[in-house]
């Protein structure tokens, strides 16, 4: 499971930023800093000491672990020689004065011995004193390499900063964030102090207002762990907030979701939110996204729309395709955490660009266990599938196809907190796009169900009952053979989705029977589409549930068509997306018959 327990460690390529000097002279260093990793031999040593309060001098010393408490002392004498000691030296100093300080490492008050190491030695709790200076050891204290937030933003819409660094709990980390205005023509000052501006927010992701058009912004992060606190970072906005494209039609879709479920009830999402990686490109910009301004394709602009959209639908589960792989841990998993979710990814390949993930609301829900698969792998290597590898053996282009597309099935298992006899079995899927591909999609989904009832299986010699949800784009219109054998549970040989026109006899597909057990329909029903670009707009993602386990409570409505084209189609400067997020509230039957009968 991926969290955010330790600092993101990377910078995303939408996202500038500037740590901003403090404008005052450096504090001193309380505290002696050692970083090491557990699979590390050398340690960093960082403090500061000097003669007098206005001279202090950093030390930096890369270490060896096994190095002892004597050699270490010796190479810090020499390195305060050098540094504090060399005018002094020079100076008529009494020939007598003791000019190298007493240097000790101490735990609990008992002196660590010359012989100790340094790894056993400078501990958290471990004092290093040199002469009458005191400085106790931090070891890998919570640290802000950068710090960035968007060079500017819309009034409207949530600013979530990015934050590389190292041994820091994002959960413990303090966020303050001022706003201040610049007069026409003044240069934003690089001193300029936190102190200069207004206070407006403590929290991870700063929700902009109206009132905030015209303003600039500057963030404040205290790194923390538990009760240790790292130096504090800055970063600022370069341009003023400026005024959002005005109310975008998800916003009225909130109406329908403006509070949370309550314990018996789950809202459910399945939204693919465009990866950054196909939506900002020659093809997209010149072609396929040709009626969309451009500023509107890129990651800085739909990132904000994206996450407003999400926080309104106050969903317990989000299943989400095209995530970008840096996407996810830069913003959508810091976003989220941040008002009380938890997630996880899984990528389409080794070094594929994006993929699935699946976000959980952490007070609802726990995990059990994470049971995604690659389908091609499954289909090559598990003697469960080999049945269909040697049916589609004939049609050699099917076979290089399935094969060699990155297709995931994401499956977690999630146990209810309110009643832990409740689990389920949550899947997320994006099938072949290619619109001649049925077979493939249709292979896909076989290999995806069949999936499913293996880990139902599992579950239910643990004598745990699943209820399965669904979601996806699965790129199939409810006429195709992916939708019938999904909520018909069996599709035959003769299906025309098996065998393309054209297609060389010696392909064709016979054998082709598949079936399985389980009862799932369509929980948001059938809107007129879920995908409009250009002239395509087909319902192409669904939200598949258990109908021995869940009623259908609530759907939430479609935007209204006119919005949807009232900029051609999708994405515009109001829609995020090339699709509109599915979302539904679902609630469990209660049964009070054993496992064994409910099946």
């Amino acid at each position: 499971m991926q969290s955010t327990c330790h600092a993101v460690k990377r910078i995303s390529r939408y996202f500038h930023f500037r740590i901003i000097p403090i404008g005052r002279s450096p504090k001193r260093m309380a505290h002696c800093n050692v970083r090491f990793l557990p699979d590390e031999e050398r340690a960093s040593i960082s403090f500061q000491y000097g003669l007098q309060p206005k001279s202090l001098k950093k030390f930096n010393f890369e270490r060896r672990l096994d190095e002892t408490v004597g050699e270490f002392i010796e190479r810090l004498k020499t390195g305060i020689e050098k540094k504090c000691l060399k005018r002094k030296k020079k100076s008529e100093a009494a020939e007598n004065e003791p000019l190298i300080p007493a240097i000790s490492i101490s735990l609990n008050g008992i002196v660590f011995t010359k012989e100790t190491i340094i790894r056993d030695s400078m501990v958290d709790g471990s004092i290093l004193k040199i002469d009458d200076c005191r400085l106790p050891v931090i070891v890998n204290a919570p640290f802000i390499k950068t710090l960035s937030i968007p060079e500017s933003t819309m009034a409207g819409f949530p600013v979530l900063p990015v934050i590389d660094g190292e041994f820091l709990d994002m959960n413990d980390t303090e966020c303050v964030w001022g706003r201040f205005k610049l007069q026409p023509d003044v240069v934003l000052k690089a001193d300029m102090r936190f102190s200069d501006c207004e206070e407006v927010g403590r929290t991870c992701v700063y929700n902009t207002t109206v009132d905030d058009v015209g303003w600039m912004l500057m963030l404040k992060c205290i790194p923390r762990r538990k009760d240790i606190s790292g130096t504090e970072a800055f970063a600022v906005m370069k341009y003023p907030i400026a005024p959002g494209p005005g109310i975008c039609p998800f916003e009225a879709r909130h109406v329908f979701t403006d509070s949370v479920t309550d314990s018996n009830c789950i809202r459910v999402m399945s939204y693919n939110i465009l990866a950054d990686y196909y939506a900002d490109t020659d093809y997209t910009r010149d072609i396929l996204y040709s009626y969309c301004a451009p500023y509107a394709l890129k990651g800085d602009y739909r990132k904000p729309l994206l996450l407003k959209e999400i926080y309104g639908y106050n969903c317990d589960i989000m299943c989400l395709q095209e995530v970008d792989r840096k996407g996810f841990k830069s913003y959508l998993l810091p976003a989220l955490d941040s008002i009380g979710y938890t997630g996880m990814a899984k990528w389409k390949g080794t070094n594929a660009p994006e993929g699935e993930a699946i976000f959980f609301r952490k007070s609802k829900f726990s995990f059990e266990a994470d049971h995604s698969i690659l389908l091609s792998e499954q289909l090559k290597n598990n003697p469960a599938y080999a049945d269909i590898g040697e049916k589609i053996s004939i049609d050699k282009e099917l076979t290089i196809l399935i094969e060699g597309h990155g297709a995931v099935l994401q499956v977690v298992a999630l146990r209810s907190i309110d009643d832990p006899s409740q689990v389920l079995c949550m899947a997320n899927t994006h099938l072949y796009f290619r619109p001649d591909a049925g077979a493939v999609r249709l292979l896909q989904s076989i290999l995806c169900i069949k999936h499913l009832e293996q880990v139902k299986a599992t579950y239910k010699e643990q004598g745990v009952d699943l209820a399965i949800i669904f979601c996806g784009d699965f790129n199939s219109r409810p006429t195709n053979g992916v939708h019938q054998f999904v909520t018909q549970c069996h599709v035959p040989s003769d299906l025309s989705d098996w065998n393309t026109p054209g297609k060389p006899e010696e392909a064709h597909l016979t054998d082709m029977t598949f079936s399985h057990s389980q009862s799932l329909i369509s929980a948001c029903g059938y809107p007129k589409y879920t995908n409009y670009v250009g002239e395509f707009n087909e319902m192409l993602d669904y939200i598949f549930i258990d109908s021995n386990k869940f009623t259908v409570e609530k759907v939430v409505p479609p935007p209204d068509h006119d919005e949807v084209i009232l900029h051609t189609a999708l994405p515009s400067v109001v829609f995020p997306s090339d699709h509109i997020a599915q979302v539904c509230d679902i609630k469990w039957i209660k049964t009070d018959r054993p496992m064994e009968e409910s099946q």
